[in-house]
């Protein structure tokens, strides 16, 4: 059988795991249905930016400087628990939006007019082991959201959402949607462990499978500390989209010839300090204070000519939650450095690397963002931030922000039910 058609019974089988739960279940299950919904409103204005205007276009301008991007979006959702310990869970969104607007003349930069998305956020069905209300093992398989690190608002994820080779990084996403079978273990108690196979759904070489590891140890009340592992692309569903025959290069000192790949071994580390365990915690909120940070390993392996730094393949990031005192509940500065020297560019045209556009060298090295979360009472919260970090929007794949004081300001309300 071809990898291929693996791929599309894969999908298949994952997309209706909901309806193969509930059909595997005793028939005298007494089902449960709650649904949730979701409205929110996003406003976003980009204050400074050198980036071309138009996605043909590479000579850096000016016209997006103060435009502004306005977005509608609702979601709605229903879980189905056929009992304590399997549930299936669909979700559907769908949004209004418009392209960057001239904040000077009105004007559209782009497409003009309203746009329209929608899909699945998710669409997975669960089943737990354990004994009572502590459910050590859990089964999910299907299309699902997951975030490892609890305390990142922006910036870091790099594990399942960047690229390896070119090791493409992204922000700006509270979690990020797989779609394979994900396995948490919380044993021991002060451990959590996640094995996950997945497809990949979202970049080119689409459908590539891939696996990974993370877990977490909590050491005490104040520290945890958290690492991965993930073979990323471990079986292509085509070879010759992964491994490029034309991308192949020739080592000076060995005489060797590599192919370049978009496969390969990715690992990450991270942290997380609360202080608050040796003060007075009664003037802190609980978000307050804590020190956090993450570092990746995007591609083990060296290549010649286009791979040969490690140091080039490293992005890192470190926050801290400044003091609010409850009157916010997370008020996070994010600084982050990625020396990489090709363009943070995930439309590669099948090169497993990406060129640097002109002019820009090495700008992006640096990113910082600052986020500041406030709940009104139990089913709106408002999130505000300001940031020059990885941002693309709509189908342009170059970052808006390159250098540090590119910048962009951005305020969500939502409200969940």
């Amino acid at each position: 059988m071809r990898l291929v058609d693996m791929h599309y019974k894969a999908q298949y089988l994952l997309t209706n795991a909901a309806l193969v739960l509930a059909l595997t279940l005793p028939a005298a299950a007494e089902l449960a249905f709650e649904p949730s919904a979701r409205i929110q409103y996003t406003s976003m204005q980009l204050v400074n930016t050198s980036v071309a205007s138009f996605e043909r276009n590479y000579e850096p301008d000016t016209l997006l400087d103060l435009a502004w991007v306005h977005e509608i979006s609702g979601e709605f959702a229903m879980c189905i628990r056929f009992s304590p310990a399997a549930f299936a869970y669909l979700g559907y969104w769908s949004s209004i939006h418009n392209m960057f607007v001239d904040g000077r003349s009105g004007g559209l930069l782009g497409k003009s007019g309203k746009h329209y998305s929608s899909g699945l956020t998710e669409a997975k069905a669960a089943l737990s082991f354990g004994d009572g209300g502590s459910r050590q093992l859990v089964v999910t398989a299907g299309l699902f959201k997951y975030a490892y690190n609890d305390q990142a608002r922006d910036l870091g994820e790099y594990l399942l959402a960047s690229g390896t080779y070119p090791g493409v990084v992204y922000s700006g996403e509270d979690s990020i949607q797989l779609g394979g079978i994900h396995v948490q273990s919380t044993h021991p108690p002060n451990m959590t462990h996640n094995l996950f196979f997945t497809t990949e759904l979202q970049v080119d070489p689409l459908f590539d499978f891939s696996a990974a590891y993370i877990g977490e140890i909590r050491l005490s009340k104040f520290f945890t500390f958290g690492a991965g592992v993930m073979l990323d692309r471990i079986i292509p569903v085509n070879p010759d989209n992964t491994s490029p025959p034309l991308h192949a290069i020739q080592d000076s000192a060995t005489g060797r010839l590599d192919t370049l790949t978009f496969r390969g071994v990715k690992l990450m580390g991270r942290f997380a300090f609360d202080p608050k365990a040796f003060l007075d915690a009664k003037l802190f909120g609980p978000n307050d204070l804590i020190l956090y940070g993450e570092a990746a390993l995007l591609g083990a392996r060296s290549y010649p000519r286009y791979y040969d730094d490690i140091t080039e393949r490293v992005p890192g990031m470190v926050g801290f939650n400044l003091p609010a005192f409850g009157l916010l509940d997370v008020l996070a500065v994010e600084g982050e450095y990625y020396g990489s020297r090709h363009a943070n560019n995930p439309e590669t045209q099948g090169a497993p690397y990406a060129k640097r556009e002109p002019g820009y060298d090495d700008q992006d090295d640096y990113k910082w963002a600052v986020t500041a979360v406030r709940g009104v009472g139990e089913h709106v919260s408002l999130r505000l931030r300001a940031a020059s970090d990885h941002l693309r929007e709509g189908g342009h794949s170059r970052q808006r922000t390159v250098a540090p004081d590119e910048w962009y300001w951005s305020i969500r309300l939502t409200a969940t039910f």
